[in-house]
C-alpha cells in the first residue's frame, strides 16, 4: 500500500467512529441528564475523543495483514485501481492542506500567549501560596502547581504541559473569592482537565474538516466546567455556598468582558454559566450512580459505540469493494482460440508485497518445471530469462483442486501483468512484443488453498 493510503484511511475510520461515538453520547447525555445523573458524562465523552483518535475498526480490518492470519480477508480493500489512487492522493492533499493551515494557526496562537504569559508572571504572595498547598493537600493533589500573578490574564486559568501554573489576574480578591478560584483550577488539575485540553488540540488538527468536532469541543469545555463545579461543590470543603460560589463565577465573567467588545460570546458564555448553574442545583448527589453503575455505564457505551463502529466499517469495506470492481483496470488483450480470454494489468503495491520466488526444475534448453502450494492469496513468480520480440512463452498447469479459478501469466519487463484465469488443466502461449527479462506467475486470488504443477517452454 501506497504510503497516502494509511493516513487516509486511518482518518476516515476515525472520523466515522468518533462521530457515531459522539451520536450515541448525545443520547446517553439526554437520558442521564433527565435523571440528574451527570458524574459519569464527561468521563464518557473523553471516551468519544479516543474515538476520534483511534480507529478502531481500520486496526481490527489491518492486523490480520500484518500477522498473517489465515481464513480471514479484507477482500479488496487494500487493492487499488488507478481511480482509486488518483482519488486517494485527492483527498490526501486536500486533508493535508486543511491540517497545515490548522495547525499554524495553533502554533502561532500559543506561540503568542506563552510569549505574553513569560513577560507578564510574577510570584503570588505568601498567603495565596499556602492557601493553594492547603487546597492541594485536602485534594491529595500531590504534583506540584506554581501559581503567579499576571498582567496578561483577564479571568484565572490554568497552564503549563509537564509544569502546572495557576495564572490569576492581578487585581484586589476578597478572601471567599480567592478560595472559589483556587479550588476550582486545582480541581481542573486533579480531573486532568488541561493535558486533556492539549490532546484535544490534535484532534482540531486531524478533523479539521469535521463540523460535528467543534461542536464536541464546544461540549467538552462546557462539561469540564460542569463536573469541575459538581467536585467543588459536593466534594471539598470549600465552604462556600451556591449562590456564593456562582456569584464569584459571574462576576468573573463580567469582569473578562468589561474588557473586550464581544456582546455575542459574552451572552453564550453567560448562557453557559447558567445551565451549569441548573446542574448543580438540581444535582442529587446520592442519586447518582454509584462507581460500579457508572463502570457499567461506560462499558454499556463503549460496547454500542464499538459495535456500531464496527458495523459502519464494514459497509464501508463493502463500499470500497464495489468501487474497485467498477473501476478495476485489467483490460481483456484479446480471445484466445482455446476460449481463454488474455487479461493485462500493473503490477500493484499489493501483488509485489506478497510475492514470492517458486522453486523450479531448469533443462538445459531453459524451459523448467513447477510444482507448488499456493495459499490463499498468494503469489509466485518464477526466475527470470529472456526473449526476444516476436517471440512465445508457453505455460501448462494443472490446478488441484480442479474448481479452484486461478491466475496464470506471464510478468513484461515493464511490469504488466499477462494472463489468463481457469481451473483444472490451463494452458496458454503468449506472444512476446518486446524483447527483455519475463518472468511467470501463478497467482491464487481464491480463499481456498492450491497445489499447482506445470511446464514452462519459451522460444525466440
Amino acid at each position: 500500500m501506497d504510503l497516502m493510503s494509511e493516513p487516509l484511511y486511518i482518518i476516515l475510520f476515525s472520523t466515522i467512529s468518533g462521530t457515531i461515538a459522539y451520536g450515541i453520547w448525545l443520547i446517553f447525555e439526554k437520558n442521564l441528564s433527565l435523571q440528574k445523573r451527570f458524574r459519569f458524562l464527561y468521563p464518557m465523552q473523553k471516551m468519544v475523543v479516543a474515538f476520534y483518535l483511534v480507529p478502531f475498526f481500520y486496526l481490527w480490518l489491518r492486523l490480520p495483514f500484518i500477522i498473517d492470519i489465515q481464513g480471514f480477508k479484507g477482500e479488496k480493500f487494500f487493492l487499488w485501481t488507478p481511480f482509486i489512487v488518483w482519488f486517494r492522493i485527492g483527498l490526501f492533499t486536500c486533508w493535508l492542506v486543511g491540517a497545515i493551515m490548522v495547525f499554524i494557526r495553533y502554533f502561532i496562537f500559543i506561540r503568542e500567549m506563552n510569549k505574553l504569559f513569560k513577560n507578564s508572571l510574577f510570584p503570588a504572595e505568601q498567603q495565596v501560596v499556602l492557601l493553594k498547598d492547603k487546597i492541594a493537600k485536602e485534594l491529595h493533589l500531590h504534583r506540584k502547581v506554581e501559581i503567579y500573578r499576571s498582567y496578561g490574564v483577564l479571568t484565572p486559568m490554568v497552564g503549563g504541559v509537564w509544569k502546572k501554573k495557576i495564572l490569576i489576574p492581578n487585581r484586589n480578591y476578597e478572601e471567599s473569592e480567592l478560595k472559589a478560584i483556587l479550588y476550582h483550577e486545582m480541581v481542573h488539575i486533579k480531573q486532568w482537565v488541561i493535558g486533556f485540553r492539549y490532546i484535544v488540540l490534535v484532534l482540531q488538527v486531524v478533523h479539521w474538516f469535521n463540523p460535528l468536532v467543534r461542536k464536541l469541543l464546544l461540549s467538552l469545555d462546557e462539561w469540564s466546567e460542569t463536573s469541575c463545579d459538581l467536585a467543588v461543590h459536593y466534594d471539598t470543603i470549600c465552604g462556600l455556598s451556591f449562590d456564593e460560589y456562582f456569584e464569584i463565577v459571574m462576576k468573573g465573567l463580567e469582569t473578562e468582558y468589561k474588557k473586550v467588545f464581544a456582546l455575542l460570546i459574552k451572552f453564550q458564555k453567560t448562557k453557559g454559566v447558567n445551565e451549569r448553574m441548573s446542574k448543580v442545583k438540581n444535582y442529587k448527589k446520592e442519586r447518582d450512580l454509584k462507581l460500579a453503575g457508572g463502570i457499567l455505564a461506560m462499558s454499556l457505551f463503549m460496547a454500542v459505540s464499538s459495535t456500531t463502529s464496527m458495523a459502519a466499517g464494514l459497509g464501508i469495506n463493502q463500499v470500497h469493494n464495489a468501487l474497485y470492481d467498477f473501476t478495476e483496470t485489467r483490460t481483456v488483450v484479446q480471445k484466445e482460440e482455446n476460449g481463454y480470454i488474455v487479461y493485462e494489468e500493473e503490477l500493484t503495491a499489493e501483488d509485489r508485497a506478497k510475492m514470492r520466488e517458486m522453486l523450479t526444475m531448469q533443462w538445459r534448453n531453459g524451459n523448467f518445471t513447477f510444482d507448488e502450494d499456493l495459499k490463499a492469496d498468494d503469489l509466485l513468480y518464477s526466475n527470470q530469462f529472456s526473449v526476444s520480440n516476436g517471440g512465445e512463452i508457453m505455460v501448462s498447469a494443472s490446478v488441484s483442486p480442479s474448481d479452484v479459478t486461478v491466475n496464470v501469466g506471464i510478468i513484461t519487463p515493464n511490469g504488466t501483468k499477462v494472463y489468463v484465469s481457469g481451473e483444472g488443466l490451463i494452458s496458454n502461449t503468449f506472444d512476446v512484443t518486446k524483447t527483455g527479462k519475463y518472468r511467470v506467475f501463478i497467482e491464487n486470488e481464491s480463499d481456498t488453498p492450491v497445489s499447482v504443477s506445470g511446464f514452462v517452454a519459451y522460444s525466440d
